[in-house]
């Protein structure tokens, strides 16, 4: 008996390289659908980001106007009872704050049901922001120490905001903080001090 290789014909040869070159083109079709999905991915978590970093920069930069006015004219006008000197509510918390200048309605700002809302009395309340989770309100006196509410309320120089808002829509959540410090420039020590440099 004789043990001589069989041999493959080229139809062998042909068969097994096809099968290999299928085996490879579907491992880089499969790579490249990966990473197609891996870069949308990314490209719509960044999406999401900038647009919560907008938002969020659009809403505190448009309270910081307001706040910063507290307390304006209040030589042609009164003002209202539990009000302050710079024209802030002695109601005023560390998640709400009502403000009011030159005899229009008090202007609240808060948070409710993921929301950033600006209230003025009598009024429906204007979303500035959605999505959001966090908004508080810091006191702070002259020397940079925190003004204890309402008692404090005359002594209060700056207001620091803190917002925070989530991304919209995005493949995975994140949150984006911003804060910004207010001097009430109504205040009589700001005005005092202003008037000095």
């Amino acid at each position: 008996m004789s043990t001589r290789p069989r041999r493959i014909g080229n139809a062998g040869f042909t068969l097994i390289e096809l099968l290999v070159t299928t085996i490879i083109s579907l491992a880089l079709g499969v790579g490249g659908v990966l990473f197609f999905r891996t870069q949308v991915r990314a490209l719509a978590d960044q999406s999401a980001g900038l647009d919560a970093i907008e938002g969020a920069r659009a809403a505190l930069d448009f309270m910081t106007n307001e706040i910063r006015r507290a307390g304006t004219n209040l030589g042609g006008w009164a003002l209202p009872a539990n009000y302050c000197g710079a024209g802030i509510s002695q109601a005023s918390s560390a998640n709400a704050l009502t403000i009011v200048w030159d005899g229009q309605p008090a202007i609240t700002y808060d948070l409710q049901n993921g929301q950033i809302r600006r209230a003025v009395a009598g009024d429906t309340a204007q979303t500035l922001v959605k999505n959001a989770v966090g908004l508080s309100f810091q006191y702070l006196r002259q020397d940079g120490t925190t003004a204890a509410m309402p008692g404090q309320c005359s002594l209060v120089t700056t207001i620091l905001l803190n917002v925070q808002v989530q991304t919209p829509r995005a493949p995975s959540t994140s949150t984006v903080a911003l804060a910004s410090r207010v001097a009430l420039r109504n205040n009589p020590t700001v005005l005092g001090r202003l008037a000095t440099r």
